[in-house]
């Protein structure tokens, strides 16, 4: 009877091969490296192959944080962060290191310039103000001429009609911040 089992076997594998499932493998490259800005996120979803039924684990200096396929990560601070992902299965595993590099914040700084605060004009003559910028580049500019919305330029051309005081405004920002300065 023993006999019939193992002939039973050897006829389902006609070419007396070991067949096993296939290892898991994550596609991707060694060299898995994301940036984002402090205060956002990013999701790793590595694609694998041949993961069916398979366990994940994400650790970051050694403390597990994830079990799931995929996983957000938050950059709360300026650096580098090293995310392990392993995946396992009854076939064998694989792993790979995500490199996520977090960049700071880098907001636009506006500067009008002026004396202490005051921008002379002419009365009837238009004069370009172009202010200095620094910082990140700045994508947005919103002027307000006494706090109204007067413009939306990289530079204003100021020209007034009567003898007077007025308050400028320049807006500029960006995804990351906004700064404004002012002058009379």
């Amino acid at each position: 009877l023993l006999l019939v089992a193992v002939l039973t076997l050897a006829a389902c594998n006609k070419d007396e091969e070991i067949l096993t499932a296939p290892v898991p493998v994550i596609k991707g490259t060694m060299d898995s490296t994301y940036e984002i800005k402090v205060g956002h996120k990013i999701t790793i979803a590595p694609t694998i192959e041949n993961g069916e039924d398979a366990t994940y684990e994400w650790k970051i200096n050694g403390a597990k944080v994830g079990s799931e396929s995929s996983y957000t990560y938050v950059g709360k601070r300026v650096g580098t962060e090293y995310i392990d992902f392993h995946v396992q299965t009854l076939a064998g595993a694989d792993s790979l290191i995500y490199r996520v590099d977090v960049l700071p914040l880098t907001p636009p700084v506006v500067v009008l310039e002026s004396r202490d605060g005051v921008i002379e004009v002419e009365v009837g003559n238009q004069t370009l103000i172009t202010p200095h910028y620094g910082g990140g580049e700045a994508e947005e500019f919103k002027w307000l001429l006494d706090g109204e919305e007067c413009d939306h330029t990289y530079s204003f051309f100021a020209d007034f009609e009567n003898v007077g005081d007025h308050t400028l405004s320049i807006i500029a920002s960006n995804e990351d911040g906004q700064c404004e300065a002012s002058a009379t």
